[in-house]
């Protein structure tokens, strides 16, 4: 029998609906917070990535990820026991931590570095007391910093790199002599850290043209990428601020210094002050948390989403666990499910929470929202509707995507958003001026469903020597010298998630060559986009 059209609206409006609540399904497996106990004991740290997580388990370090579990990392190959890993690089290649050893006469510990191929290694010591202790190491995992005792049989805070192994960084003026480094910067050039000056126990920071500066405070444990924040016993530390009082000790801190997770679970960031991050996961997230108590939060993710820590399970054991607050979302282009495309599940989300108060939906006004989801927010999906990733830096900086631009490695320059060179709008990434055989490194990594990636690009520097050069995945793409002006490239990718790394090099002074030009690459209007 035919359908009147009464039903058949009815039908129509029927799949519809239908269609909207699989796209709502959909978009919440996308975001969906999660916690979980992952074996051992106690988790340190976690990579800048969130994928790897290093503690103890037993009396053993170990590292876990997902696809493989935990892992063993044993200890050193002659008398040695009793491992613990309390830092891993931003990739998760590179573990540090402390090692019991037995060399007669002495009993003590050794600061070792571990990767894949090199197995666990000793850094050695400041003296021959045998005494040393890593505690945390730098994104590219090439600097360790930690406490070895000195030839006069005091504990003394030191950086280690390969190339001038490890170098004691002195301690505060006073009476006794004491110093520690707990944290580093994700470039390895700013240590934190604890030391006596002239009354008891005070908070450093060290930087090799400054030495060793006093912060007052009790201990610093760690510190943000770009080392503007600094956190420990006594809170939050900033150079225009001081020390600021969160109520608990704080043990990790996001890259920008916006999250900070520390003692008894506890959780901070500027708009909701400290919260029981157990509370935030079961209120805010969904996540039950049935039967643990969360004893502390040890390590956080660059983004601030992924949070490390170790507590009493459900069985009243002590566990290691890892949260995962979701995925943060692209605040200037609507797109809220964090993708990188701004569609179908963007607008589904934004009509579930319409007229509501949700933290990764609510951005109008721009940045930070006005506490309800409405009109404005569905006006910038609009704008950005179909849209994939496309960023020309008319923010002003690097506030748009999640881009590396500060320092990838030890040695490094940085990028910049500047308005010096016109092109399209006003804003556009210039490399720093570059010293004899430095880099300056801009990156991101996407999750992509593109097939194609274009951008613009200028040089003006040492046509036979220095460079701009395009890497995808660490593969060579492309380069440019000499003085060009703007020119599109644009290259084939894959869909799937790829890291993209525009460096500009200095080679010109390795081989006793003048640079020349502005010596420096610019980079603007980077696009991924879909060509059927």
């Amino acid at each position: 029998m035919a359908l009147g059209r009464i039903e058949f609206e009815k039908m129509r409006k029927t799949i519809f609906l239908s269609f909207v609540v699989m796209l709502l399904l959909w978009t919440a497996q996308l975001d969906a917070a999660s916690f979980q106990g992952i074996g051992g004991n106690k988790a340190y740290a976690v990579s800048d990535d969130g994928s790897t997580v290093v503690g103890k388990s037993g009396n053993e370090a170990f590292r876990w990820t997902k696809s493989a579990g935990m892992q063993g990392l044993g200890f050193l190959p002659e008398n040695s026991s009793n491992s613990e890993a309390f830092g891993v690089s931003a990739d998760g290649s590179v573990v540090i931590g402390t090692v019991e050893h037995d060399f007669p006469p002495y009993s003590g510990y050794d600061a070792f570095r571990w990767t894949e191929s090199g197995g666990m290694v000793s850094l050695g010591w400041l003296s021959t007391y045998h005494q040393s202790q890593g505690k945390a190491v730098s994104a590219d995992g090439s600097v360790v910093v930690g406490e070895s005792m000195n030839p006069a049989g005091n504990n003394e805070a030191f950086r280690w790199t390969h190339s001038t192994g490890m170098v004691g960084l002195g301690d505060l003026p006073g009476d006794g002599f004491y110093s520690w480094a707990s944290g580093i910067s994700s470039n390895g050039l700013i240590v934190v850290g604890e030391s006596f000056p002239m009354v008891g126990i005070n908070a450093f920071r060290w930087t090799e043209s400054e030495g060793m500066v006093d912060l007052g405070g009790y201990k610093a444990h760690d510190v943000s990428d770009d080392g503007s924040v600094i956190i420990g016993s006594d809170g939050r530390w900033t150079e225009s601020g001081g020390w600021q009082d969160i109520g608990f000790y704080a043990y990790g801190i996001s890259a920008d210094g916006s999250v900070i997770v520390g003692s008894e679970g506890l959780i901070w960031d500027e708009e909701h002050g400290t919260r029981n991050l157990k509370d935030v996961l079961e209120n805010d997230y969904g996540v039950p948390l049935i039967g643990w108590t969360l004893t502390s939060a040890e390590g956080i993710s660059a983004d601030g989403l992924t949070i490390v820590g170790y507590g009493s399970n459900p069985n009243g054991q002590t566990e290691a666990w890892i949260a995962r607050l979701g995925n943060k979302p692209g605040y200037l282009t609507g797109d809220s499910t964090g993708d990188g495309n701004t569609n179908f599940k963007d607008f589904a989300k934004l009509a579930y929470y319409w007229l509501q108060d949700e933290f990764f939906v609510d951005i109008a006004p721009l940045p930070n929202g006005d506490g309800t989801v409405d009109s404005r927010e569905l006006a910038v999906l609009a704008e950005h509707w179909l849209e994939n990733f496309y960023e020309d830096f008319e923010t002003g900086d690097f506030s748009k995507y999640y881009w590396q631009h500060e320092q990838l490695y030890e040695g490094d320059r940085n990028w910049r958003v500047v308005s010096d060179v016109a092109h399209e709008g006003t804003y556009i990434a210039r490399s720093d001026n570059t010293c004899d055989c430095e880099d300056s490194m801009l990156e991101i990594i996407l999750d992509t469903e593109c097939n194609y990636l274009s951008f613009y690009r200028k040089v003006s520097c040492n046509e036979d020597w220095d460079y701009l050069v395009l890497y995808v995945d660490g593969v060579w793409k492309g380069s440019w010298q000499g003085e060009e002006d703007w020119a599109l490239e644009t290259y084939m990718i894959t869909p799937g998630e790829h890291t993209f790394t525009w460096a500009y090099k200095n080679r010109s002074g390795c081989f006793g060559n003048p640079s020349s030009g502005s010596n420096c690459a610019w980079v603007d209007n980077v696009r991924l986009y879909s060509v059927e």
